[in-house]
């Protein structure tokens, strides 16, 4: 293998421990302080979280798909692959509620932040992001787990490499009945059967 797979291999590995890492001391450290019940300590960890989440989890997240994309194509590796498109249908996933996740720990600060100028306790808006918070993590925790796992042992999964076979063929016999098709046995107006075949198409060969 060439050093510039090795490279990006050390480097979508080093993505995936960063946003495993990040992602489990925040929901800890986020847990302890609101175990605390003590608005100053939340609002010290909260923003602390803010700011991990930017510089760790936000970067992460971006170079991820980058390097594993990158990877594949130097090893060799189709992205019809069926380990790999559970992969990316998983981080796709995991974004869904890290980005809920990000708003709401965002909010939080604002929120303990005001209580501890005002020596108040934690409000109940304040508890009830937190628990929605938290219960959006879970999903996106197990998410990235699946994914490392698929990523180590790389299995062969059948349905998907199926699907898309399935997805082409349909692609090949609407393309054709867009060329065959005239007179009142066309398709409704405004519907290129053609050319949907050839979009199906160039989807199957992604």
């Amino acid at each position: 293998m060439s050093i510039w797979a090795d490279t990006l291999r050390w480097l979508h590995i080093v993505g995936a421990t960063v946003l495993l890492g990040t992602g489990a001391g925040i929901a800890f450290f986020m847990l302890m302080a609101q175990r605390t019940g003590r608005a100053d300590i939340v609002a010290h960890v909260a923003g602390t979280v803010v700011i991990a989440d930017t510089i760790f989890t936000a970067t992460a997240v971006i170079v991820q798909p980058i390097t594993g994309l990158l990877l594949a194509r130097a090893i060799g590796w189709p992205l019809s692959e069926g380990w790999i498109v559970l992969s990316l249908l998983l981080y796709v996933v995991t974004g869904l509620f890290w980005l809920p996740v990000v708003w709401i720990q965002i909010r939080i600060r604002g929120l303990v932040r005001q209580a501890a100028i005002e020596n108040a306790p934690l409000p109940p808006e304040e508890k009830r992001l937190f628990r929605i918070w938290f219960v959006c993590g879970l999903p996106a925790f197990a998410a990235v787990l699946a994914i490392l796992w698929l990523m180590v042992t790389r299995p062969e999964i059948g349905f998907l490499p199926f699907a898309l076979a399935r997805l082409r063929g349909c692609s090949i016999c609407l393309f054709g009945l867009g060329k065959a098709r005239t007179g009142r046995d066309a398709a409704p107006p405004g519907v290129d059967l053609g050319k949907l075949g050839q979009a199906l198409l160039a989807l199957s060969d992604f």
